[in-house]
C-alpha cells in the first residue's frame, strides 16, 4: 500500500478547483505504479469521520467497511460516508480534495473503520 501524505500551509486550492488527473493513463495494466509515476487516484489515507451521527456510529464496529460518496448538491461538495444503517458522517481530512476529484472522474472510495471510541471514528480509505 501506498500511504499519501499531503501537507503544506497556504495558496490551496479550494473545493471547485479540479485536480488535474484527466492526463493519466487509463486501463491496460499488470504493473503496480510507483510513487514517481503512480496513479494520483491510488489513494490510501487515514481520516477521522468528521460530524459523526451518533445513531448511525453506534451501529459501528471496526473492520466495517463503508461507502464513501460524493454530495454536490451545496455550494461546495461533501464526501459522505454511508453506512447500512444511514450516513455515518463526512471526509474533510487533509487530501479530500483529491478524493472528489478523482469521484468526478469515476473512481470509487470505501473507508474501513480502523478504530472507535464512543462517537470518535478512524478510518482508512481506499479505492474500492
Amino acid at each position: 500500500m501506498q500511504e499519501i501524505a499531503m501537507s503544506g500551509s497556504g495558496g490551496g486550492r479550494d473545493d471547485n478547483t479540479p485536480l488535474n488527473i484527466s492526463s493519466r493513463p487509463s486501463g491496460g495494466g499488470g504493473s503496480a505504479g510507483g510513487p514517481a509515476g503512480g496513479d494520483p487516484c491510488a489513494i490510501f489515507q487515514q481520516a477521522p469521520l468528521n460530524s459523526p451521527r451518533p445513531s448511525v456510529v453506534s451501529t459501528l464496529s471496526i473492520g466495517d467497511v463503508l461507502t464513501v460518496e460524493l454530495n454536490s448538491t451545496g455550494v461546495r461538495p461533501v464526501l459522505e460516508v454511508h453506512a447500512p444503517a444511514g450516513i455515518a458522517g463526512s471526509l474533510t481530512h487533509t487530501g479530500h480534495v483529491q478524493i472528489i476529484d478523482c469521484i468526478r472522474v469515476g473512481n470509487r472510495y470505501v473507508a474501513e473503520v480502523i478504530g472507535r471510541s464512543g462517537a470518535a471514528v478512524n478510518l482508512q480509505v481506499r479505492p474500492a
